[in-house]
């Protein structure tokens, strides 16, 4: 999972980093000169610009060049970007994962936090290196102490799940907080979660809506049929059957087939919105094919 997880997550630094420059001809030669004198952010920007194809043509070759360049020299984003490739095996970079350890070490030593957090993800996978909980959590909360979204989340489980720290539910939820605020998906689900049942805070229902509201927004599905439950039965927030209705569709428009059943309940009964049962009959069908053990009753009661 982790393996995944570290693969996902430089995907996202990588993209943030094809944002154009739109360099000039001008910007290109400063570039240049600056980085045969031997200035390392020069060679990492002139490498973004050539794997990019901004202001000059593409070109992998030159682009990894600069970029070893850069980080041989410690400069830090360079050697995270450089780490990362050789993670993911891009670049025509062959994968090694040790390497990759090997890199972002050099550019956590330096504090750069999204080494830190891949160096937490390297040490918690089991696919890549002999799983090593505690370095895994040393680098989480290195990361985490930056403001590291992600690595907040991760902190969280650590201490949700006892890996690499003691047990102890009131880190867990400090952290999963912390991450919740920044808008981490994973981490609002989590709270609204514990908020529901009661498990490690006090049972408290409108800020479990609250949390569910806040990831459904952003477009998590078991959020959204969750929060579409909590409408359809007045937990923690005043029954509304067209929100609920709402809500089950945005999940089940992704899916998400206990979302399909209950919107297929909804176009049944007419709760939510208007009766129609070719529609109940369409949504338990799709939720019956995922093996929806009570939308395959639901046809059966409707005689199909």
């Amino acid at each position: 999972m982790n393996k995944t997880i570290i693969s996902i997550a430089f995907t996202a630094l990588l993209a943030a980093g094809h944002v154009f420059a739109a360099n000039s001809p001008a910007d290109i030669q400063r570039m240049k000169e600056s980085a045969a004198q031997g200035n390392q952010e020069a060679q990492f920007s002139l490498s973004k610009a050539y794997y990019n194809g901004d202001g000059v043509t593409k070109n992998q070759n030159k682009a990894i060049k600069l970029l070893r360049k850069a980080a041989e020299q410690g400069y830090a984003e360079a050697q995270v970007f450089l780490g990362g490739f050789y993670f993911t095996g891009d670049w025509g970079i062959d994968r090694n994962f040790q390497q990759a350890a090997m890199w972002w070490r050099k550019a956590a030593e330096q504090g750069n936090i999204d080494a830190l957090y891949f160096l937490g993800q390297y040490y918690g996978c089991e696919a890549v290196v002999e799983r090593d909980w505690v370095k895994a959590a040393k680098w989480y909360r290195k990361a985490a102490k930056q403001g590291h979204a992600g690595a907040q989340l991760e902190v969280g489980m650590c201490y949700y799940y006892g890996r690499g720290v003691e047990k102890d539910m009131e880190k867990a939820i400090k952290w999963y907080r912390e991450a919740a605020e920044q808008g981490n998906i994973a981490s609002q689900f989590i709270l609204g979660t514990l908020y529901y049942s009661g498990k490690g805070v006090e049972k408290d229902l409108q800020q479990a809506v609250k949390w569910y509201r806040r990831a459904a927004k952003q477009g998590l599905a078991e959020a959204q049929r969750l929060l579409g439950f909590c409408y359809y039965c007045g937990t923690g927030v005043e029954k509304d059957v067209q929100q609920a209705a709402m809500w089950y569709r945005k999940a089940a428009e992704q899916g998400d087939a206990q979302a399909q059943a209950c919107l297929g309940l909804c176009y049944e009964k007419g709760e939510g919105v208007l009766m129609n049962i070719q529609m109940a009959v369409m949504w338990y069908r799709l939720a019956a094919n995922q093996g929806h053990t009570k939308a395959q009753e639901a046809l059966q009661r409707l005689g199909l």
